[in-house]
């Protein structure tokens, strides 16, 4: 299944899955590696994306959805976004979902929260279609 077939629904939930243990969130890039208390930024090598590599064991946000979607370009499909937007507008932030993530005063549980009511709305369109 391609990154355009995966149901946003589908998306959002496998991206959630990913980032439930703090270990897994990443912050100031799409992927890294976790070694002890050292997150190191992974960088594209040989064409191969960062949030694929096989050493990577953390993911930012976008990170998670291009993981979960296989995504060989740093594009995501637009619906999950979407839904990650509008949560984002629900919880009183006019901020991007990179610059949220990215913020110091970001917690992994806000990151959960933003999943969450981002499933909820996914829940709710999937139902009216």
């Amino acid at each position: 299944m391609t990154n355009q077939e995966m149901p946003p629904l589908q998306v959002l939930q496998e991206a959630r899955q990913l980032l439930s243990n703090p270990d897994h969130w990443f912050r100031y890039g799409f992927a890294g590696k976790k070694d002890g208390e050292v997150k190191a930024r992974f960088y594209s090598k040989n064409g191969e994306p960062s949030w694929l590599h096989p050493d990577a064991n953390c993911w930012c946000s976008m990170g998670a959805l291009l993981k979960v979607t296989k995504s060989k370009i740093p594009t995501c499909p637009m619906k999950p976004i979407f839904f990650l937007s509008k949560a984002l507008d629900k919880m009183g932030y006019s901020s991007s979902i990179a610059w949220f993530n990215d913020n110091i005063s970001t917690t992994h549980e806000d990151i959960l929260e933003l999943f969450d009511l981002a499933i909820e709305l996914a829940k709710e369109d999937h139902a009216r279609q």
